[in-house]
């Protein structure tokens, strides 16, 4: 889930490609990370088949979870008393809110595919890698350096995460660096119609205080 969604047994690549079961799957799973015990049924009908009616929508969604259980095992998706829970599937969303290890990070969350539907847990995870970036600043500017992009890559227009970017980039001794993500966030600010401080403006404003 971070950067990207793709599913592995033992370090094999498995291949459930159907978008609409990667989206349900990630729905459970923030649901999970969430504190949600389970997920009704007809949540998820409404989720993924807003259109359609309920008992169609939900004996659709009912196959759905049947062809992933082929795909991942009986116990990958559970039937509860209510609805639907995620069951023996581990995330990298969930191993790095344990450790902390930014390794796991490829990418923007959930890239190229949702948004998320529990905005809790997006936040969560910006939040924790953000805390992560920082602490790395010194010890690691590079690796800050790499997060603070994957940062911006969900939120472009965060001037937090490019002060972020910025500070990492200076700490690395590359100041081009920091002149060329300054550019390409001062280009995307204008196209819509916001202007950005001058780039030592923004290091200034984002230095920590003697």
């Amino acid at each position: 889930m971070l950067g990207g969604v793709g599913l592995e047994r033992e370090g094999e690549p498995l291949p459930l490609r159907a978008r609409k079961r990667l989206e349900i799957l990630c729905y459970l799973l923030e649901a999970r990370v969430a504190g949600r015990a389970e997920v009704s049924g007809l949540e998820l009908a409404e989720a993924f088949y807003p259109a359609a009616e309920e008992a169609r929508a939900k004996a659709t969604l009912k196959q759905q979870v049947h062809l992933i259980r082929m795909t991942l095992g009986p116990d990958a998706v559970r039937s509860t008393p209510g609805g639907y829970a995620l069951g023996a599937v581990h995330s990298d969303a969930e191993e790095f809110l344990r450790g902390g290890d930014t390794r796991l990070w490829r990418g923007p969350y959930l890239e190229r595919l949702a948004e998320g539907w529990h905005g809790g847990v997006r936040e969560a995870l910006t939040q924790a890698l953000r805390s992560r970036a920082e602490a790395l600043l010194e010890s690691a500017p590079q690796e800050a350096s790499r997060l603070a992009q994957i940062l911006l890559g969900m939120e472009p227009y965060d001037t937090g995460f490019l002060q972020l970017g910025l500070r990492a980039a200076r700490q690395s001794g590359s100041p081009k660096a920091a002149a060329r993500l300054y550019k390409e966030a001062q280009e995307r600010f204008l196209e819509v119609g916001e202007a950005l401080p001058g780039l030592e403006a923004l290091l200034q404003a984002a230095s920590p205080p003697a």
